[in-house]
């Protein structure tokens, strides 16, 4: 073959292969439309196997295929393809076939999403996916809010405790130049506080749905509206364990219902529906304690907020027993040696009467066990013990007398003395 024959080859070679253009397009699920040139200026859109349309631009003719998205595809004057509303089920290979060559595209849509949905809850599991489809080699990478790059395995990360700063906008990187942002919305409580009043005022127990961390203000209410709030309730935990007020849903909408039998005044601060503000207030306050609001929500989970109440003259909470007023079940004492609320003399008391118990106890085993002591050494005994016979008797018919040890004389009828 020679040099001419070569380079002609050569020649026609180059040209086939930049007749053929193939290029990766990404695209996230849910944009308006994807757009996929064609430079080689072609008249048919084929989706792999099947034709989406046939452009007859001379005599503005369209023949339509039977691709499944030739309902939402439309051909542009450049001879572009644009789809509509492109979900993962349009991923795969796009060809656009003209008078100038081919031209390839590799469609990727993108789909990004948690488990469970936004909002999440703060120090609640999530799981953050990004799903690439149409045979896309790529590794998608996550990146935090504030930039950090996090462990991405097969395009998911799982955040084991929810924190109020991971809220903001979270990245999956795909290439270099296209990524798709997932907005993620942190739901949580205002952080437990510390409320002082004086004693017969009214004191406001906080407990206000958040959605940032610098945020004191309650949530509105199409943020809480994605939320449903299933179990509700305002319980006291100190001094004395009782449940003070509970939500009832009535009508589609959720409102406070006090308990009965409680020793405490508690109330919502408004009679409304519920949305971000759970907040009630304790009237005629008399002691010093601590309260805990815990609202469930349905398939999420469970947000817990505590406030300690402390009335002025009660240093650091301590409570005893009072007369003073129906609802004054219990006042301040100045005793700081009290403990879990019982005076020390009772502790006291408790201490003595168990380590009495105790002796005795020890004293009870002892004895028992000395006396099954004495019982197997009497058993013993017993056993070891040599049965007597016949043989250990000695039956002596003598009738001398005398000394034991000396010399015996035999005695002599009386008659035979006598004479």
């Amino acid at each position: 073959m020679s040099n001419r024959d070569t380079t002609l080859l050569s020649l026609i070679a180059l040209w086939c292969l930049s007749s053929v253009r193939s290029e990766d397009i990404y695209v996230a699920q849910g944009e308006r439309s994807v757009k996929m040139p064609c430079p080689s200026m072609g008249s048919e859109w084929w989706y792999k196997s099947s034709l989406i349309t046939k452009q007859d631009f001379k005599k503005g003719l369209e023949l339509k295929g039977s691709a499944p998205m030739t309902s939402r595809a439309k051909v542009f004057q450049d001879r572009s393809l644009q789809i509509s509303l492109p979900t993962s089920t349009d991923s795969g290979s796009y060809t656009c076939q003209g008078s100038k060559g081919e031209t390839k595209h590799n469609l990727h849509v993108v789909s990004v999403s948690a488990n469970p949905s936004g909002p999440f809850l703060q120090g609640h599991q999530t799981e953050l996916r990004c799903q690439v489809s149409g045979d896309s080699k790529v590794e998608p990478k996550w990146i935090h809010p504030n930039g950090k790059d996090m462990k991405t395995l097969n395009g998911a990360f799982t955040l084991m405790s929810v924190a109020m700063a991971d809220g903001g906008k979270w990245t999956c990187l795909i290439t270099p130049t296209y990524n798709v942002t997932l907005t993620a919305a942190v739901l949580g409580v205002m952080p437990s506080t510390k409320v002082t009043v004086d004693r017969g005022q009214s004191a406001v127990l906080p407990c206000i749905l958040i959605s940032n961390p610098n945020s004191s203000s309650p949530l509105s209410t199409g943020t809480f509206s994605s939320l449903r709030l299933q179990e509700g309730n305002w319980t006291q935990l100190t001094p004395h364990s009782q449940t003070l007020l509970s939500i009832v849903e009535k009508d589609g909408a959720c409102s406070w219902h006090s308990s009965s039998g409680s020793k405490t005044e508690l109330q919502a601060i408004e009679e409304k529906k519920l949305v971000g503000d759970f907040s009630a207030t304790l009237k005629n306050v008399q002691q010093s304690g601590t309260y805990s609001c815990s609202l469930n929500f349905k398939d999420r989970g469970t947000l817990i907020t505590q406030v300690v109440l402390e009335v002025k003259g009660q240093p650091h909470g301590i409570v005893v027993p009072s007369d003073d007023g129906p609802n004054a079940d219990v006042v301040s004492t100045k005793d700081a040696g009290d403990f879990l609320g019982l005076r020390w003399w009772i502790w006291l008391g408790i201490g003595a009467g168990s380590l009495v118990l105790i002796v005795l106890i020890i004293v009870v085993v002892y004895m028992i066990q000395r006396n099954k002591r004495m019982k197997k050494r009497a058993k013993k005994l017993r056993s070891m013990r040599k049965p007597l016979t016949a043989n250990d008797y000695c039956l002596c018919n003598r009738v001398t007398v005398g000394r034991p040890n000396g010399r015996q004389r035999e005695r002599t009828p009386m008659k035979e003395r006598q004479r």
